[in-house]
């Protein structure tokens, strides 16, 4: 009875078949649809690429499982390749023959590591292609050799009806086909249904023909539907697994165990049996079916965060612009960007090359864009330094010049000219920085110390001078007595310095009172003024007051050129008396004035003579 039960799971269940190929092509599909991102992530390295494909030959003898793996790896590998060879190659059949010289044969010896590393990725390939060439070549030898045994254990069933024996040896011999036929092997797929279909048939004659012995057959029905009613149990807790991927590889294990290793129920419980069975595996695959439409979906929004972020790359290496900055900000948000590329997830496997080669271009398009604007900033920089060191080198040798009033002009401008040069080299800034101050700081330090000296001498002038207008004051009310008295007032005047430029009214109050001192003293009024302007700007020349000596000069001009114009304009009236008589008192007045503006225009041609003479 035991042999019994022990050749009958082995049997075949005669409800519908599923397909031995379709369960491996399942689990390469589970397989191959684990994402690889971290393959992405390792694009940039070449090598580590190289050595997970080498590691992955070296490791693994199943083609099938490995060939996933290494079918992401070679895409990533080529790309690699392709990207080096492009610019190569357009750069070879741009390139102008040159002559070759005597070290052209030792350049050419030397090998760059990129053509090291495309030599060991073409040997990986050919040990990749011959590795799997020998597989198939044996799977199809022994797929072939397979068939053959199950054609001659086919024979063998169909002669277990032939045999004149008792039930008990017939049914060892039928376990002992059993374990043969499970231990045969997979076969080539056109031959799998007719090879099933015979078996079937002449498994289930046996069975007919063990109605000779009903107690045999109902131990084996009954053994046979507690094994189905355990995988029904099985498929039910499958249905409530969370990994679809998982539950549906499982689910064909059940199928090719209900199929090939558990025999037939009886006739009444077969066709429950399988409607049961099914429905549960629909519950499974229509669940794997929304898990796929909630995959596609969501990896339709990763395509558009993936685009978008894309899209974000371009506009930054488009409208970052040109400020140092601005570019450090926006090599922040790429990097900040392409993170969260990767973190993204998976997109649909159609778009995914596609996706990745545009990801890659944009990324590369915004590192050249970035690297081209700091090629050029670097080398704006360093002519920046050049000219800050030479605006250096003249701050530094005025720094200690003595002539203020030329100096001062020059180091405002140096000062001026700094500002306006652009950034330097950020190694160089400080140190440069530091000089420029230093040789800055110690001129003006310098000039604030003289002038600070030059105002408390302007002060001391400008108490003593008030002392000396007190002094001039009261001499007009006593008279003077002669015009060197007057002259030697005007001497003190100048010898008690200079007056702060606010004060430089009480100047013009004192040469005024000069003038009336000199006419009380017997000069004409325009001889009076004439010579306080001489004293006055006399003075101005003796003590190195150009500044205040330029403005008397103009001074004097303006007022030649509004006399001239005034006089001109009275000529011009003339010709409205062309008619009048000689006593006509408009006409008196006119050449009154004229020839008190005349009068007024010797005086300031005489004071625009003396400072020519100076």
């Amino acid at each position: 009875m035991s042999d019994l039960n022990q050749a009958s799971e082995a049997t075949q269940a005669i409800d519908q078949p599923i397909d031995n190929t379709k369960i491996n092509e399942s689990e390469t599909n589970a397989v191959s649809e684990r994402p690889f991102e971290d393959l992405a992530q390792a694009d940039m390295n070449i090598e580590a690429l190289l050595e997970a494909f080498k590691g992955l030959l070296d490791d693994e003898d199943n083609i099938p499982e490995i060939a996933p793996k290494i079918n992401a790896l070679s895409e990533h590998i080529e790309a690699h390749f392709k990207q080096i060879n492009a610019p190569q190659k357009q750069q070879n059949e741009t390139a102008q023959p040159i002559e070759q010289t005597a070290d052209s044969d030792e350049d050419a010896s030397v090998e760059s590591k990129d053509d090291t590393l495309a030599r060991r990725w073409e040997q990986l390939s050919r040990n990749y292609r011959r590795k799997r060439r020998k597989y198939f070549e044996a799977r199809n030898k022994d797929l072939q050799e397979n068939l053959k045994k199950r054609q001659l254990l086919i024979e063998s069933f169909k002669g277990l009806l032939n045999q004149e024996e008792n039930i008990t040896n017939t049914l060892k011999t039928f376990k002992a086909l059993q374990q043969e036929w499970h231990e045969a092997g997979p076969i080539p797929n056109n031959e799998y249904e007719r090879v099933w279909q015979t078996y079937r048939h002449h498994v289930e004659n046996f069975y007919d023909y063990l109605n000779l012995n009903r107690e045999f057959r109902d131990l084996d029905f009954k053994y046979n539907y507690d094994q189905k009613m355990r995988i029904i149990h099985q498929a039910l807790n499958l249905a409530t697994l969370e990994d679809q991927n998982l539950a549906f590889k499982e689910l064909q294990k059940l199928h090719k165990i209900w199929k090939e290793d558990i025999g037939p129920v009886a006739k009444e419980h077969r066709e429950p049996l399988w409607e049961k069975f099914s429905e549960i595996t629909k519950i499974i695959h229509d669940k794997r079916q929304e898990f796929f439409k909630q995959k596609d979906r969501h990896q339709a929004e990763n395509l558009s965060k993936k685009q978008a972020i894309i899209k974000r790359i371009q506009e930054l290496a488009d409208t970052t612009g040109n400020q140092h900055k601005n570019w450090q900000k926006a090599a922040k948000k790429v990097q900040k960007l392409r993170d969260e590329f990767f973190e993204i997830g998976a997109v649909p496997k159609k778009e995914n090359k596609a996706l990745w080669a545009e990801f890659k271009e944009t990324t590369r398009a915004f590192n050249q864009a970035k690297n081209a604007f700091f090629k050029d900033q670097k080398k704006s920089q360093m002519n920046n330094l050049r000219a800050k060191k030479e605006l250096i080198a003249l701050a530094e040798a005025h720094q200690m010049d003595e002539d203020f009033k030329k100096a001062t002009p020059i180091m405002k401008k140096i000062q001026s000219d700094w500002r306006s040069i652009g950034p330097v080299p950020h190694r160089d800034s400080d140190r440069i920085w530091t000089r420029f101050k230093t040789a800055c700081n110690t001129y003006f330090d310098r000039l604030h110390s003289l002038q600070k000296q030059e105002s408390e001498s302007e002060l001391k002038a400008l108490s003593a001078k008030k002392a000396i207008m007190d002094q001039m004051a009261g001499k007009n009310k006593a008279k003077f007595q002669s015009q060197e008295e007057v002259e030697s007032i005007v001497v003190k005047w100048h010898e008690a310095g200079k007056l702060p430029v606010k004060q430089h009214k009480l100047a013009d109050e004192f040469f005024d009172s000069v003038a009336k001192a000199l006419e009380a003293c017997g000069q004409t009024p325009d001889d009076a003024k004439l010579r306080s302007f001489e004293l006055y700007t006399g003075g101005l020349a003796a003590q190195n007051q150009d500044t205040l000596l330029k403005q008397q000069g103009q001074l004097v001009d303006q007022n030649i050129k509004n006399l001239k114009a005034e006089i001109n304009q009275l000529e011009n009236n003339l010709g409205f008396f062309q008619n009048s008589k000689a006593d006509n008192p408009l006409l008196s007045e006119v050449h009154q004035n004229i020839d008190k503006h005349k009068h007024k225009l010797e005086l300031w041609q005489a004071k625009r003579q003396w400072l020519r003479n100076l």
